[in-house]
Protein backbone atom coordinates (compact mmCIF):
# COMPACT_ATOMS: atom_id res chain seq x y z
CA UNK A 1 0.00 0.00 0.00
CA UNK A 2 2.78 2.42 0.83
CA UNK A 3 3.99 1.90 -2.14
CA UNK A 4 1.38 2.63 -4.42
CA UNK A 5 0.95 5.48 -2.68
CA UNK A 6 4.43 6.79 -2.83
CA UNK A 7 3.84 5.88 -6.91
CA UNK A 8 1.08 8.15 -6.98
CA UNK A 9 2.51 11.27 -5.15
CA UNK A 10 5.54 11.08 -7.61
CA UNK A 11 3.06 11.05 -10.70
CA UNK A 12 1.43 14.25 -9.20
CA UNK A 13 4.39 15.53 -8.61
CA UNK A 14 5.96 15.19 -12.28
CA UNK A 15 2.70 15.85 -13.64
CA UNK A 16 2.58 19.17 -11.73
CA UNK A 17 5.88 19.96 -12.52
CA UNK A 18 5.24 19.62 -16.29
CA UNK A 19 2.40 21.38 -15.83
CA UNK A 20 3.76 24.52 -14.20
CA UNK A 21 7.00 24.27 -17.13
CA UNK A 22 3.94 24.52 -19.82
CA UNK A 23 2.81 27.31 -18.20
CA UNK A 24 6.17 28.73 -16.86
CA UNK A 25 7.45 32.16 -18.13
CA UNK A 26 10.89 31.52 -20.25
CA UNK A 27 13.55 34.45 -20.00
CA UNK A 28 16.87 34.35 -22.43
CA UNK A 29 19.29 37.02 -21.73
CA UNK A 30 22.30 36.72 -24.36
CA UNK A 31 25.16 38.53 -25.46
CA UNK A 32 26.44 37.72 -29.09
CA UNK A 33 29.96 37.92 -30.37
CA UNK A 34 28.97 41.73 -31.86
CA UNK A 35 30.65 43.71 -28.77
CA UNK A 36 34.35 43.00 -29.76
CA UNK A 37 35.77 45.47 -27.85
CA UNK A 38 33.76 43.88 -24.67
CA UNK A 39 35.71 40.69 -23.41
CA UNK A 40 34.74 41.46 -19.78
CA UNK A 41 31.75 39.29 -18.42
CA UNK A 42 28.69 41.16 -17.73
CA UNK A 43 26.83 40.00 -14.03
CA UNK A 44 22.95 39.59 -14.88
CA UNK A 45 20.82 39.64 -11.54
CA UNK A 46 16.91 38.83 -12.12
CA UNK A 47 15.16 40.70 -8.82
CA UNK A 48 18.47 41.65 -7.29
CA UNK A 49 18.94 37.79 -6.96
CA UNK A 50 22.55 37.07 -9.21
CA UNK A 51 22.08 34.66 -11.89
CA UNK A 52 24.97 34.20 -14.18
CA UNK A 53 28.02 36.07 -15.69
CA UNK A 54 27.84 36.46 -19.22
CA UNK A 55 31.00 36.71 -21.73
CA UNK A 56 31.21 37.67 -24.99
CA UNK A 57 29.10 34.58 -26.85
CA UNK A 58 26.75 33.12 -24.17
CA UNK A 59 23.41 33.11 -22.66
CA UNK A 60 21.54 32.68 -19.71
CA UNK A 61 17.58 30.82 -19.69
CA UNK A 62 15.48 31.75 -16.58
CA UNK A 63 12.36 30.59 -15.88
CA UNK A 64 9.63 32.16 -13.67
CA UNK A 65 6.57 31.19 -12.34
CA UNK A 66 4.73 34.25 -11.33
CA UNK A 67 3.59 37.11 -13.78
CA UNK A 68 4.55 40.45 -13.12
CA UNK A 69 7.30 43.16 -12.89
CA UNK A 70 10.57 41.42 -13.39
CA UNK A 71 13.57 43.52 -12.72
CA UNK A 72 16.93 42.92 -14.14
CA UNK A 73 19.99 44.02 -13.24
CA UNK A 74 23.19 44.53 -15.46
CA UNK A 75 26.67 45.33 -14.48
CA UNK A 76 30.38 45.68 -15.45
CA UNK A 77 32.90 47.89 -13.88
CA UNK A 78 31.07 51.46 -13.97
CA UNK A 79 28.25 50.24 -16.22
CA UNK A 80 25.61 49.69 -13.24
CA UNK A 81 21.75 49.51 -14.79
CA UNK A 82 18.61 48.21 -14.26
CA UNK A 83 15.50 47.07 -16.47
CA UNK A 84 12.34 46.61 -16.06
CA UNK A 85 10.25 43.96 -17.88
CA UNK A 86 6.57 43.01 -17.33
CA UNK A 87 6.44 39.26 -18.24
CA UNK A 88 3.06 36.93 -18.60
CA UNK A 89 2.62 33.10 -18.62
CA UNK A 90 3.63 31.47 -21.62
CA UNK A 91 5.60 34.14 -23.30
CA UNK A 92 9.01 33.60 -24.42
CA UNK A 93 11.29 36.90 -24.17
CA UNK A 94 14.74 37.15 -25.87
CA UNK A 95 16.95 40.36 -23.86
CA UNK A 96 20.34 41.47 -25.63
CA UNK A 97 22.63 42.91 -23.57
CA UNK A 98 24.23 45.31 -22.93
CA UNK A 99 21.84 47.64 -24.40
CA UNK A 100 18.82 45.53 -23.26
CA UNK A 101 16.53 45.72 -26.89
CA UNK A 102 13.95 43.16 -26.67
CA UNK A 103 14.12 41.34 -30.04
CA UNK A 104 11.80 39.54 -32.20
CA UNK A 105 11.41 35.82 -32.36
CA UNK A 106 13.35 34.55 -35.49
CA UNK A 107 16.25 37.26 -35.07
CA UNK A 108 16.87 35.88 -31.62
CA UNK A 109 16.47 32.46 -32.05
CA UNK A 110 18.93 32.07 -34.54
CA UNK A 111 21.37 33.36 -32.36
CA UNK A 112 20.58 31.86 -29.63
CA UNK A 113 20.54 28.51 -31.83
CA UNK A 114 24.13 29.13 -32.47
CA UNK A 115 25.01 28.59 -28.87
CA UNK A 116 26.88 24.98 -27.58
CA UNK A 117 28.22 23.63 -24.59
CA UNK A 118 25.24 23.80 -22.49
CA UNK A 119 25.39 23.10 -18.90
CA UNK A 120 22.32 22.96 -16.67
CA UNK A 121 22.01 23.51 -13.31
CA UNK A 122 19.82 24.95 -10.31
CA UNK A 123 18.87 27.40 -7.17
CA UNK A 124 16.98 27.82 -4.58
CA UNK A 125 13.26 29.76 -5.41
CA UNK A 126 11.71 32.09 -3.49
CA UNK A 127 8.85 34.13 -2.95
CA UNK A 128 10.37 37.36 -4.11
CA UNK A 129 12.11 35.66 -6.71
CA UNK A 130 10.41 32.87 -8.71
CA UNK A 131 12.90 31.55 -10.03
CA UNK A 132 12.29 27.90 -11.22
CA UNK A 133 15.70 26.73 -12.95
CA UNK A 134 18.10 28.40 -15.11
CA UNK A 135 20.54 26.90 -17.97
CA UNK A 136 23.69 28.74 -19.37
CA UNK A 137 25.07 28.23 -22.77
CA UNK A 138 27.94 29.33 -24.14
CA UNK A 139 29.69 29.35 -27.89
CA UNK A 140 32.05 26.70 -28.45
CA UNK A 141 34.98 28.92 -28.84
CA UNK A 142 34.89 31.65 -25.86
CA UNK A 143 36.53 35.41 -26.49
CA UNK A 144 39.73 36.00 -25.86
CA UNK A 145 40.62 38.41 -22.65
CA UNK A 146 43.14 41.64 -24.08
CA UNK A 147 45.95 41.66 -22.28
CA UNK A 148 47.71 45.05 -21.36
CA UNK A 149 51.41 45.67 -22.82
CA UNK A 150 53.74 47.91 -22.70
CA UNK A 151 53.40 48.23 -26.67
CA UNK A 152 49.66 46.82 -28.02
CA UNK A 153 49.01 46.63 -31.84
CA UNK A 154 45.32 45.75 -32.91
CA UNK A 155 46.36 43.92 -36.01
CA UNK A 156 48.86 42.75 -38.25
CA UNK A 157 48.19 45.48 -40.82
CA UNK A 158 49.46 48.17 -37.70
CA UNK A 159 52.67 46.52 -36.74
CA UNK A 160 54.31 47.95 -39.74
CA UNK A 161 54.19 51.67 -37.66
CA UNK A 162 57.16 52.60 -36.76
CA UNK A 163 57.33 55.98 -34.84
CA UNK A 164 59.99 58.44 -37.12
CA UNK A 165 61.50 61.64 -35.88
CA UNK A 166 59.64 64.04 -38.40
CA UNK A 167 59.72 67.27 -36.74
CA UNK A 168 62.16 69.33 -34.49
CA UNK A 169 60.22 67.92 -30.79
CA UNK A 170 60.93 64.71 -31.92
CA UNK A 171 64.91 65.26 -31.94
CA UNK A 172 67.21 66.46 -30.04
CA UNK A 173 65.20 65.40 -26.30
CA UNK A 174 66.08 66.32 -23.08
CA UNK A 175 67.45 63.85 -21.09
CA UNK A 176 67.31 63.67 -17.42
CA UNK A 177 70.20 62.03 -15.49
CA UNK A 178 68.26 59.86 -12.63
CA UNK A 179 64.47 58.40 -12.71
CA UNK A 180 61.86 58.33 -10.17
CA UNK A 181 60.52 54.49 -9.31
CA UNK A 182 57.00 56.94 -7.90
CA UNK A 183 55.91 58.00 -11.64
CA UNK A 184 53.74 56.13 -13.55
CA UNK A 185 52.13 56.85 -16.91
CA UNK A 186 49.45 55.43 -18.94
CA UNK A 187 49.61 56.63 -22.67
CA UNK A 188 46.98 56.03 -25.51
CA UNK A 189 47.05 57.21 -29.59
CA UNK A 190 44.36 56.25 -30.54
CA UNK A 191 44.47 56.81 -34.66
CA UNK A 192 43.28 54.15 -36.98
CA UNK A 193 39.57 53.38 -36.17
CA UNK A 194 38.51 52.72 -39.74
CA UNK A 195 39.55 49.12 -39.95
CA UNK A 196 37.43 48.12 -37.07
CA UNK A 197 34.95 49.81 -38.17
CA UNK A 198 34.18 48.96 -41.77
CA UNK A 199 31.25 51.85 -41.57
CA UNK A 200 33.70 54.97 -41.38
CA UNK A 201 36.18 56.58 -43.63
CA UNK A 202 39.62 56.61 -43.15
CA UNK A 203 39.06 60.54 -42.94
CA UNK A 204 37.85 59.58 -39.51
CA UNK A 205 40.94 58.23 -38.82
CA UNK A 206 43.01 60.80 -36.05
CA UNK A 207 45.70 61.84 -38.01
CA UNK A 208 49.23 61.51 -36.31
CA UNK A 209 47.85 60.30 -33.07
CA UNK A 210 50.23 57.67 -32.89
CA UNK A 211 52.90 60.06 -33.52
CA UNK A 212 51.86 62.20 -30.18
CA UNK A 213 51.22 59.09 -28.00
CA UNK A 214 54.95 57.80 -29.64
CA UNK A 215 56.56 61.01 -28.72
CA UNK A 216 55.17 61.73 -25.52
CA UNK A 217 56.13 57.90 -24.39
CA UNK A 218 60.02 59.84 -25.12
CA UNK A 219 59.84 62.60 -23.37
CA UNK A 220 58.15 61.04 -20.14
CA UNK A 221 60.99 58.47 -20.25
CA UNK A 222 64.03 60.65 -20.96
CA UNK A 223 63.21 64.51 -19.33
CA UNK A 224 60.06 63.80 -16.93
CA UNK A 225 62.50 60.34 -16.07
CA UNK A 226 59.02 57.75 -15.30
CA UNK A 227 60.77 54.09 -15.47
CA UNK A 228 60.11 52.26 -18.74
CA UNK A 229 58.50 49.63 -16.47
CA UNK A 230 55.80 52.15 -15.34
CA UNK A 231 54.60 53.14 -18.49
CA UNK A 232 51.58 51.29 -20.23
CA UNK A 233 51.38 52.29 -23.44
CA UNK A 234 48.90 51.69 -25.75
CA UNK A 235 48.41 52.26 -29.77
CA UNK A 236 44.78 52.05 -31.43
CA UNK A 237 43.40 50.82 -27.93
CA UNK A 238 40.14 48.83 -27.74
CA UNK A 239 37.37 49.13 -25.22
CA UNK A 240 39.07 46.24 -23.27
CA UNK A 241 42.48 47.14 -23.34
CA UNK A 242 41.91 50.90 -22.16
CA UNK A 243 39.64 49.35 -19.32
CA UNK A 244 42.51 47.19 -18.60
CA UNK A 245 45.17 49.61 -18.17
CA UNK A 246 42.66 51.70 -16.19
CA UNK A 247 42.24 48.84 -14.23
CA UNK A 248 45.78 48.54 -13.49
CA UNK A 249 46.25 52.24 -12.54
CA UNK A 250 43.60 52.14 -10.19
CA UNK A 251 45.68 49.15 -7.98
CA UNK A 252 49.11 51.16 -8.74
CA UNK A 253 47.21 54.07 -6.93
CA UNK A 254 45.87 52.38 -4.40
CA UNK A 255 49.00 50.10 -3.47
CA UNK A 256 51.50 53.32 -3.53
CA UNK A 257 50.23 54.98 0.09
CA UNK A 258 49.72 57.95 -1.85
CA UNK A 259 53.06 58.65 -2.80
CA UNK A 260 52.76 58.05 -6.65
CA UNK A 261 52.73 60.50 -9.52
CA UNK A 262 50.23 59.37 -12.17
CA UNK A 263 50.46 60.89 -16.04
CA UNK A 264 47.42 60.31 -18.09
CA UNK A 265 47.74 60.85 -21.91
CA UNK A 266 44.87 60.89 -24.74
CA UNK A 267 44.95 61.38 -28.12
CA UNK A 268 42.29 60.24 -30.23
CA UNK A 269 38.07 60.79 -30.36
CA UNK A 270 36.12 61.97 -27.82
CA UNK A 271 32.38 62.29 -27.94
CA UNK A 272 29.55 63.81 -25.94
CA UNK A 273 25.61 62.02 -24.93
CA UNK A 274 23.53 64.10 -26.86
CA UNK A 275 21.28 64.12 -23.98
CA UNK A 276 23.47 64.25 -20.87
CA UNK A 277 26.98 65.87 -22.48
CA UNK A 278 28.97 63.51 -20.97
CA UNK A 279 31.63 63.24 -22.58
CA UNK A 280 33.28 59.42 -23.42
CA UNK A 281 36.55 58.41 -24.57
CA UNK A 282 36.56 56.69 -27.54
CA UNK A 283 38.16 53.40 -28.19
CA UNK A 284 38.88 51.86 -32.11
CA UNK A 285 36.50 49.11 -31.84
CA UNK A 286 33.39 51.85 -30.74
CA UNK A 287 31.00 52.75 -32.75
CA UNK A 288 29.99 56.41 -32.25
CA UNK A 289 26.35 55.56 -32.01
CA UNK A 290 26.39 53.27 -29.30
CA UNK A 291 27.77 55.31 -26.12
CA UNK A 292 27.32 52.64 -24.25
CA UNK A 293 30.56 50.22 -25.15
CA UNK A 294 32.73 54.02 -24.95
CA UNK A 295 34.22 55.17 -21.70
CA UNK A 296 33.25 57.84 -19.43
CA UNK A 297 35.84 60.47 -18.86
CA UNK A 298 34.78 60.81 -15.51
CA UNK A 299 34.39 57.02 -14.60
CA UNK A 300 38.60 57.59 -15.30
CA UNK A 301 38.92 60.53 -13.44
CA UNK A 302 36.76 58.54 -10.45
CA UNK A 303 39.34 55.60 -11.37
CA UNK A 304 42.59 57.48 -10.76
CA UNK A 305 41.32 59.94 -7.78
CA UNK A 306 39.65 56.99 -5.91
CA UNK A 307 42.52 56.57 -3.34
CA UNK A 308 45.30 58.91 -2.14
CA UNK A 309 47.77 60.36 -4.74
CA UNK A 310 50.69 63.06 -4.61
CA UNK A 311 49.34 64.12 -8.09
CA UNK A 312 47.35 63.38 -11.35
CA UNK A 313 48.04 64.89 -14.66
CA UNK A 314 45.72 64.65 -17.21
CA UNK A 315 46.78 65.87 -20.53
CA UNK A 316 43.55 65.06 -23.63
CA UNK A 317 44.83 65.62 -27.00
CA UNK A 318 41.17 65.22 -28.02
CA UNK A 319 37.59 67.51 -28.24
CA UNK A 320 33.97 66.09 -26.81
CA UNK A 321 31.91 68.15 -29.03
CA UNK A 322 31.91 65.51 -31.79
CA UNK A 323 34.17 67.15 -34.08
CA UNK A 324 38.16 66.24 -34.76
CA UNK A 325 40.97 66.45 -36.37
CA UNK A 326 40.06 65.70 -39.81
CA UNK A 327 36.28 64.39 -39.26
CA UNK A 328 34.56 63.59 -36.03
CA UNK A 329 32.37 60.73 -35.56
CA UNK A 330 29.62 62.91 -35.51
CA UNK A 331 30.52 64.22 -38.59
CA UNK A 332 28.08 63.01 -41.15
CA UNK A 333 25.06 64.00 -38.50
CA UNK A 334 27.68 67.94 -38.68
CA UNK A 335 26.74 68.16 -34.97
CA UNK A 336 28.49 69.48 -32.72
CA UNK A 337 27.73 69.54 -28.89
CA UNK A 338 29.25 71.71 -25.99
CA UNK A 339 30.62 68.77 -23.51
CA UNK A 340 29.71 68.83 -19.87
CA UNK A 341 32.15 69.80 -17.68
CA UNK A 342 33.17 67.47 -14.91
CA UNK A 343 33.86 68.36 -11.64
CA UNK A 344 37.10 66.86 -10.02
CA UNK A 345 38.00 65.13 -6.84
CA UNK A 346 41.47 64.88 -5.34
CA UNK A 347 45.09 66.26 -6.23
CA UNK A 348 44.03 66.14 -10.35
CA UNK A 349 44.59 68.65 -13.21
CA UNK A 350 43.38 68.45 -16.51
CA UNK A 351 45.13 69.79 -19.47
CA UNK A 352 42.22 69.97 -22.34
CA UNK A 353 43.55 70.43 -25.91
CA UNK A 354 40.48 72.79 -26.59
CA UNK A 355 37.00 74.21 -25.07
CA UNK A 356 33.29 75.19 -25.73
CA UNK A 357 32.29 73.30 -28.86
CA UNK A 358 35.71 73.58 -30.87
CA UNK A 359 37.66 71.28 -31.92
CA UNK A 360 41.64 69.56 -31.68
CA UNK A 361 43.27 70.25 -34.60
CA UNK A 362 46.58 69.21 -36.54
CA UNK A 363 49.71 70.33 -37.30
CA UNK A 364 50.19 68.46 -40.99
CA UNK A 365 53.69 70.45 -41.15
CA UNK A 366 54.86 68.53 -37.91
CA UNK A 367 52.47 65.58 -38.26
CA UNK A 368 51.74 66.46 -34.52
CA UNK A 369 48.64 67.22 -32.98
CA UNK A 370 48.65 71.17 -32.14
CA UNK A 371 48.32 70.72 -28.57
CA UNK A 372 50.72 67.70 -28.01
CA UNK A 373 52.95 69.53 -30.45
CA UNK A 374 53.04 72.72 -27.97
CA UNK A 375 53.27 70.64 -24.87
CA UNK A 376 55.98 68.60 -25.85
CA UNK A 377 58.09 72.19 -27.02
CA UNK A 378 57.59 73.47 -24.08
CA UNK A 379 58.70 70.45 -22.21
CA UNK A 380 61.98 70.72 -24.85
CA UNK A 381 62.68 74.01 -24.31
CA UNK A 382 62.41 73.98 -20.59
CA UNK A 383 63.73 70.55 -20.18
CA UNK A 384 60.66 70.37 -17.71
CA UNK A 385 62.02 73.04 -15.50
CA UNK A 386 58.59 74.29 -15.99
CA UNK A 387 55.37 75.23 -13.37
CA UNK A 388 52.20 73.70 -14.65
CA UNK A 389 50.68 77.43 -14.13
CA UNK A 390 53.77 78.52 -16.51
CA UNK A 391 52.87 75.68 -18.79
CA UNK A 392 49.28 76.37 -19.08
CA UNK A 393 49.85 79.10 -20.34
CA UNK A 394 52.08 79.01 -22.91
CA UNK A 395 49.93 76.37 -24.14
CA UNK A 396 46.75 78.79 -24.13
CA UNK A 397 48.73 81.70 -25.55
CA UNK A 398 50.65 79.81 -28.44
CA UNK A 399 47.97 76.74 -29.52
CA UNK A 400 45.41 79.88 -29.82
CA UNK A 401 47.48 81.78 -31.84
CA UNK A 402 49.09 78.71 -33.92
CA UNK A 403 46.01 76.89 -35.13
CA UNK A 404 44.11 80.18 -36.54
CA UNK A 405 47.39 81.08 -38.52
CA UNK A 406 47.81 77.63 -39.44
CA UNK A 407 43.96 76.09 -39.46
CA UNK A 408 42.14 79.16 -39.54
CA UNK A 409 39.99 78.50 -36.92
CA UNK A 410 39.81 78.69 -32.74
CA UNK A 411 41.26 76.11 -30.91
CA UNK A 412 41.33 77.12 -27.08
CA UNK A 413 43.12 75.03 -24.75
CA UNK A 414 42.07 75.06 -21.13
CA UNK A 415 42.43 73.69 -17.33
CA UNK A 416 40.46 72.14 -14.99
CA UNK A 417 41.44 71.17 -11.40
CA UNK A 418 39.73 70.12 -8.40
CA UNK A 419 38.45 73.45 -6.30
CA UNK A 420 40.45 72.45 -2.85
CA UNK A 421 43.75 72.55 -5.05
CA UNK A 422 43.28 75.91 -6.92
CA UNK A 423 45.30 78.08 -4.68
CA UNK A 424 48.33 75.15 -4.94
CA UNK A 425 48.33 73.35 -8.48
CA UNK A 426 49.82 76.28 -10.52
CA UNK A 427 53.24 75.80 -8.67
CA UNK A 428 53.39 71.92 -8.82
CA UNK A 429 56.66 71.10 -11.41
CA UNK A 430 57.05 68.11 -13.73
Amino acid sequence: MNYFKKLLIFICLVFMSIHGFSQSIKVVIYRPNRWAGKPYGIDVTCNDTYIAKLPNKSAVTCYFQNEGLLKIGIKQWYLVEDYQLTIKKGKTYYIEVPQIAIKSESIAIEEINTFSEKRRFTFKDDINNPVVEKVESNYAEKSKIDTVKQIIYINKEQTNYQYEAASDIDNNIPIISQSNEMQFAFIIGNEDYSSLQKDLKSEMNVDFARNDASAVREYFIKTLGIPEKNITFILDGTFGQIIQGISKFNLIVKNTNGKARIYFYYAGHGLPDEQTKEPYLMPVDVSGSNLNSAIKLKDVYSKLSEFPCERITVILDACFTGGGRNQGLFAARGVKIKPKEELLEGNIVVFSSSSGDQSSLPYKEKQHGMFTYFFLKKLQESKAEITYKELSDYLKEKVALESVLINSKEQNPQVNVNPDIFNIWGNWKF
